[in-house]
């Protein structure tokens, strides 16, 4: 079997594919394929690293990705980012 590489985060995140964090048992789907009309989103106040929830559930389906995030830009007037952790996260952290 071949070895698969090891990135960091940051280096996963330039890459398409689908990566598992074995120590958090959490795995992160990297797709660039969908097209989002980000007119209406002030990309002046996010600096690139920071990162906005779409959905409370994983969206697998690229069509339902898109939807989800074209949706959220239109019915919201752009993303919403958000500092709070979600149940599951505060139940890992507890």
């Amino acid at each position: 079997m071949n070895q698969k590489p090891v990135l960091t985060s940051d280096e996963l995140l330039d890459s398409p594919g689908t990566y598992f964090n074995p120590s958090t048992e959490v795995t992160v789907t990297v797709d660039d394929t969908n097209y989002v009309n980000i007119s209406n989103v002030d990309t002046d106040k996010y600096s690139g690293k920071e990162w906005i929830q779409i959905n409370d559930d994983p969206l697998n389906d690229s069509s339902t990705i898109g939807e989800t995030l074209q949706t959220e830009i239109e019915e919201n007037g752009g993303l919403q980012g958000t500092n709070d952790l979600s149940d599951t996260a505060k139940d890992q952290q507890s």
